[in-house]
């Protein structure tokens, strides 16, 4: 069995995601996230989401790593990610800058 459809079923098991869509997903599982009191490291988002999902700090770090890793590549090739109910990933091109010899402090 996978990691991310172990944690899906369980989600879907305890009510708070539908099939449709995450409603209550990340409000639910992440309460801390959004009262915008301090910023919460990797670790901490680890252990909140195993906490609400129960399931350990191992399986929601490997669902973490996987979701980023899928973002990072969906991004890269489409140029766009969108985790329903959560927001998305778009690619931005940007001009190119002019860099500095910091030796010689002329444009290379």
């Amino acid at each position: 069995m996978d990691i991310a459809g172990e944690l899906v079923r369980s989600l879907l098991n305890r009510g708070d995601v539908s099939e449709s869509g995450c409603d209550r997903v990340w409000p639910a599982l992440l309460p801390g996230l959004f009262d915008g009191t301090e910023k919460m490291t990797k670790t901490e988002l680890e252990l909140a989401l195993a906490e609400a999902t129960k399931t350990n700090k191992k399986t929601a770090g490997i669902f973490l790593d996987t979701l980023s890793a899928l973002a990072y590549k969906t991004t890269k090739k489409t140029g766009e990610f969108v985790l329903p109910g959560f927001g998305k990933l778009v690619k931005q091109k940007r001009k190119a800058r002019m860099g500095l010899n910091p030796r010689t402090q002329f444009s290379e």
